[in-house]
C-alpha cells in the first residue's frame, strides 16, 4: 500500500513509508509547519519525527513529511531556502524562546495526536457466529470456552453426540454465565444419524467452525483403521458446512490431521469450493 495510506498505521508490521531513496528535510523544512492528511493538523518536523522516534526510520519518516502539504499562511519553501542554514536554526531557537505559548501549544497537539493514534489501534469488537462440532469433548470443552471469552464472537455454537461425555447443552448453559455479549446454545445429534439433516440451525451463517472431533486411537487399532472412524466422522459434518456454511473458516482437529484434511479438501473440490 502506499505511504499515504498506510503510513499512519501503526498495526502495520512492515515498514510502510519505505522511500529509502528520500533525504532528511533541510532546517529550513523542518522549522515550517505542514498538515497533517489524516487529522487535518499543521505540525513541524520535530514533532511528527519525536512521535514516530523508534517506531520508524529517519529516511522513512522525511519520507512521509513530503507528503505533507505545507501550512497556508506561512513563509514560502523559496524564502525560506534563500535564508543561510545557520541564521534560521538561530532564527528558530530565539522564536522557541520568545514564544513559550506556540512551544506549550504544540505539545498539547502532540499529546492530542498520540492519544488518537492509542484510539485507532482498538478495534471494535467483532460479531462473527463460531460453531464448534464436538464441543462437548475433552477438547472441545476447553475450546469452546475460549471462543467464549473472545471478544469477536458474538454467537457461539456447541454440537455434539448424545452420547458425549457431557450434553452440549450442559456446556453451554455454563458458557452462558460468561460476562460477554456472546450467545451461547447447545445441538445435539444421536449417533447414526447424518449432520447434514440435523445441523442446518447450527451452521447458517457461521464464520468459523471447528471440529474437535473423532476418537482417540486404541491399542490395537492401526492408523488405516483410525483413518477409516474419523474420516467418516469428518465426512458428515464438513459436508453439512459446504451446503449450509460455504464460506466458513474450517478447522480440523481430527486423527490423523495429515491424512485426514487432505481428503476433506477433497471434498471441498467436489462441491464446487
Amino acid at each position: 500500500s502506499s505511504a499515504s495510506e498506510s503510513g499512519r498505521d501503526l498495526r502495520v508490521t512492515k515498514a510502510p513509508l519505505a522511500f529509502s531513496s528520500h533525504t532528511l528535510p533541510s532546517v529550513c523544512e523542518m522549522s515550517e509547519r505542514r498538515v497533517d492528511p489524516d487529522d487535518g493538523v499543521a505540525y513541524t518536523y520535530d514533532e511528527l519525527a519525536a512521535y514516530y522516534k523508534g517506531k520508524y526510520k529517519k529516511k522513512e519518516i522525511a519520507a512521509y513529511w513530503e507528503t505533507c502539504k505545507p501550512a497556508k499562511g506561512k513563509k514560502s519553501k523559496g524564502k525560506e531556502a534563500a535564508e543561510p542554514k545557520a541564521k534560521a536554526k538561530a532564527k528558530a531557537k530565539g522564536k522557541a524562546k520568545a514564544e513559550p505559548k506556540a512551544k506549550a501549544k504544540a505539545e498539547p497537539k502532540a499529546k492530542a495526536k498520540a492519544k488518537a493514534k492509542a484510539t485507532k489501534e482498538t478495534k471494535p469488537a467483532g460479531n462473527f457466529k463460531v460453531c464448534v462440532c464436538g464441543g462437548a469433548g475433552g477438547i472441545g470443552q476447553p475450546l469452546s470456552l475460549l471462543m467464549g471469552m473472545d471478544p469477536n464472537v458474538g454467537e457461539l455454537c456447541i454440537f455434539d453426540l448424545n452420547v458425549a461425555m457431557v450434553p452440549p447443552a450442559g456446556v453451554a448453559a455454563d458458557l452462558g454465565h460468561l460476562e460477554r455479549k456472546n450467545a451461547v446454545k447447545g445441538y445435539v445429534m444421536e449417533v447414526g444419524k447424518n449432520p447434514i439433516d440435523y445441523l442446518e440451525e447450527c451452521l447458517t451463517g457461521c464464520h468459523l467452525v471447528l471440529v474437535p472431533a473423532g476418537v482417540p486411537r486404541k491399542p490395537g487399532m492401526t492408523r488405516d483403521d483410525l483413518f477409516k472412524t474419523n474420516a467418516g466422522i469428518a465426512k458428515g459434518i464438513v459436508e453439512a458446512c459446504a451446503k449450509f456454511c460455504p464460506e466458513a473458516v474450517l478447522g480440523m482437529i481430527v486423527n490423523p490431521v495429515n491424512s485426514v484434511v487432505p481428503a476433506m479438501c477433497e471434498l471441498y473440490k467436489k462441491a464446487g469450493l
